[in-house]
This record gives C-alpha cells, structure tokens and sequence, in this order.
C-alpha cells in the first residue's frame, strides 16, 4: 500500500501546468496586407534543438491585435512572423514565411508593435514594446497644453479595464485627459519626456490613419480628434452637465461614456424627470409619460415608456426604494411629443392662466404612496430644473389620480396609485377639492392623508 500511495505522490508532482508567457502583436499596414496571418517562433538561445511554432489568434474585442501563448521554460526569446495566410503550415520557407521580426527576450504580458511602414527585423529592430504596468493614472486639465491639474489612480476593475471619472455635472468645462502607466512617472505627476510617445495614451504617434483614435466625446455622439501639441497627445472632452467615465485597458482600447445622477423620491420611490440630453432608461427603474388625462374620472393614465426618453421629454420614474440613479446617452427614444402631457422643466415659472399646470405631490412626513397625486398649481411656480410638471388645455380638475397602464392596455405589477390631494399632518380636514375645511359636516374628507368618512 505504501508503494502506490508513494508512486501516486510522484506521479501527481510530475503533473503540473505548463508554465507559459502571453505575448501580443500589433502589426503595421505593410505586415497586415495580403491576408497574412501571423506566427511566433520560439526558441532556447542556447540550445538550438528547442524550438516551436505557436500561431497567434486574433484578440477578442480589439480590432488589429494578436495574441499566443508560448512554454517561458523551455524558450527564452522569440521571433514574430508574418505568414502566408493561404498555407496553415509554419515554417521559414521562402512563400511560407513572408517577414519577420529582430529576436526578442520576451517580458511577461507584453505588447508589440511592428513600427509603421517597415517590414524585415532581421538586420533592424523593427518592435516596440509595451509593457503592461501596475497601474495606470488619468492626468486631466482645462488646460490643454498641460496636464498637471489633476491626477487619480484608475480603477482596476474585474474585467481587466481600468475606469476613473471626471466630474464635469456641477461646473461644465472642457477637460483635456490622458492616460498614463506607472512606469512613465519619474514622480507622483511628473511624466518622463522620454516616455511621451512610448507608452501615454492616447498615442498620436502610432502612425495610423487615427481611427482608433476617435472617440465618443459628448452626449449626443459627435466624434471628437484627439488634440495633437508639443508632441503630446490627449483627449478632449466637451464642456457639458455631466461627469464621464472613462474605461481603458492596456491594449489601447479604450472608450469615453458620459452620465449623469439623479435621486428618486426615496419614500415613495417616485420622481419626475427631464433632461436637456436623450437618456437610457437606468436598470431598475421603470418610467412613464402621461397619455391622456380624463376629467370626469379625475385620472391621469401613465404609459410605459419602452425605449430612452427623449431629449426635453417630461417623464414619471419608479424604482422601488428609490435612491440615486445612472443616466447614459440613449440609442432609441419613443417619440411621445405628441401624446405626452408631461412637460420639462427649465427652472423657470410654469404658470400659465391660459391652461392649467398640475405637479407631483405627496403628503409631508408619510410613507404611503396613496397620497401621491397631481396638484394643481394656482400662481407662479418655479418647480426644480430637470423635473417635470402636467399640463392640459384647461383646469380638468383639482388633482388627478395616477393610474399606470401597459402598453397592451393592461394594469402594470404597479398597482394604480389612489387620488388623494396632498396634505400635512396637521389632523387638518380637507375635502376632495383639496380645500381645508373647519367645521366638517357629514361626508368623506382628507385626514393626514388618509380618507375620513364624517357620519
């Protein structure tokens, strides 16, 4: 018994994973022509009977990049290859391999870049090498010819990006930013000259047509060039209400999302909205505008809205709980312009005595829900930028219950919220109209927000 349980021990301690390097290419224009395909050769420097072929595969999400993992225990440098892409074999026969690179001691999670218009590394070195580093920091000014203003550490997040936020919500500028590794600081924001062009991003002298380097700059998709001066290079941000995310990861792929919060009504879980730019609707959150408004009934039915909610368009949000919520550009908004009687809100006096205005309300210190409703708005009222208020032709009633509809014209998993005109808790008794009322007599009034029957 002892045997085997020894025998199983070296058996086990001979099977290990093999220990391997992953390293990636970035070829040039020339290397990139004819359909070729591309190929590391590995091999032992002093040892020339260990060698091997690896093909590189073309990396996932990033246009133009390449990947291949080789065994860093058997082989110490390593040679890109362009090759026939028409032949699947690798080997240094004339018409199989077509170009390669100088000889390379290869660093652990390394990119390498054939340099622009070249071909053959036999003779020159023709790869420049990126490391990946420990991490990376986000240099960004108003300044756009120095980026000294400020610096933050980036995030690494679980899928290997790297993302920091630039607050531009509260005082809108233009912000010009760069990304910067580790490893180009001769100190905490100072950059190495020599580093500039080797390993900042973005990079402006990769000698590309600058493609890649047009980025989604502000809220309504317009591209935007990176901003080229002094030899350096970084990307300019619109001065718009919003902050921007910025997600990066070391392979130069990299994108600029701009967003901004709001806060739902955490007691009751209901807010109105509008916004000066075209938003997604946030995971969680559930919005509607209001289609139509019945007098006779004293409601208001709220509709689904099923894609973004369109720039200046007045909307109803629920999420349950509340709290604050992530607003992103939208791809598709419903177009309710005509249907919605939601109005924006510019931070301005709403009053009209030519229609009627009516803005949420809810009853002050309570929890309930079935005290929301549409009140009334009477004399000038300046309700906050970026809400909503309704609007009809005329004064149809007081208040409005709300009443949620699907779009198949079914009730939601919301259920309808009660009429109710919105009241203090004063033990005050106001009537349907929401009028206060000081002797009451037999009948249904408003007590603290709930309903009273007087007998």
């Amino acid at each position: 018994m002892k045997k085997i349980i020894i025998l199983l021990a070296i058996l086990a301690c001979g099977i290990g994973e093999v220990k391997a390097t992953k390293v990636y290419l970035k070829p040039n224009a020339n290397w990139l022509k004819d359909n070729a395909r591309f190929a590391v050769y590995a091999f032992n420097s002093t040892d020339g009977s260990k060698n091997e072929w690896y093909n590189m595969s073309a990396v996932a999400d990033h246009d133009g990049y390449y990947e291949a993992e080789f065994d860093n225990t058997q082989y110490d440098k390593i040679i890109f290859c362009r090759m026939n892409g028409s032949n699947s074999t690798n080997d240094w026969k004339d018409g199989i391999k077509y170009n390669q690179s100088e000889d390379i001691v290869p660093s652990a999670t390394a990119l390498y870049t054939i340099t622009e218009n070249m071909w053959d590394g036999k003779d020159n070195p023709i790869c420049v090498k990126r490391e990946k580093p420990s991490t990376y920091y986000l240099y960004f000014s108003t300044n756009s010819n120095a980026l000294y203003g400020n610096r933050v550490e980036m995030n690494l997040e679980s899928d290997g990006t790297y993302t920091a936020t630039i607050d531009n919500q509260t005082n809108p500028q233009t912000y010009y930013a760069m990304i910067v590794p580790s490893y180009a600081e001769e100190s905490a924001g100072t950059i190495s000259s020599a580093s500039w062009d080797a390993v900042c991003f973005p990079d402006a002298n990769d000698g590309t047509d600058g493609n890649e380097k047009r980025l989604t700059l502000s809220w309504a998709n317009s591209q935007g060039n990176i901003v080229n001066s002094n030899s350096w290079s970084r990307w300019k941000i619109d001065g718009i209400a919003a902050k921007f995310k910025i997600t990066f990861d070391w392979l130069s792929s990299w994108s600029i999302t701009p967003y901004f919060t709001r806060t739902i009504n955490t007691s009751v879980g209901y807010s109105t909205f509008s916004s000066d730019y075209a938003v997604a609707i946030p995971e969680g959150v559930t919005a509607y505008y209001a289609s139509g408004a019945n007098s006779s009934t004293k409601k208001v039915t709220m509709t689904k809205f099923e894609n973004g909610i369109a720039v200046n368009t007045g909307a109803l949000l629920y999420k349950s709980g509340g709290g604050e919520v992530k607003f992103t550009p939208a791809t598709s908004t419903d177009n309710v312009s005509g249907s919605n009687l939601l109005k924006h809100t510019t931070g301005s006096d709403i009053y009209d005595k030519d229609k009627a205005q009516y803005v949420l309300a809810k009853a002050i210190g309570s929890n309930d829900v079935s005290t929301i409703a549409f009140k009334k708005v009477g004399s000038s009222y300046s309700p906050a930028k970026g809400s909503a208020y309704l609007e009809t032709e005329s004064a149809l009633a007081p208040s409005f219950e709300i009443f949620f509809d699907d779009a198949a014209g079914g009730t939601t998993a919301i259920d309808a919220v009660k009429s109710a005109e919105p009241s203090v808790t004063d033990g005050a008794y106001y009537n349907l109209a929401g009028q206060r009322v000081t002797n009451p007599t037999k009948g249904l009034y408003i007590v603290n927000g709930r309903k009273v029957v007087v007998k």
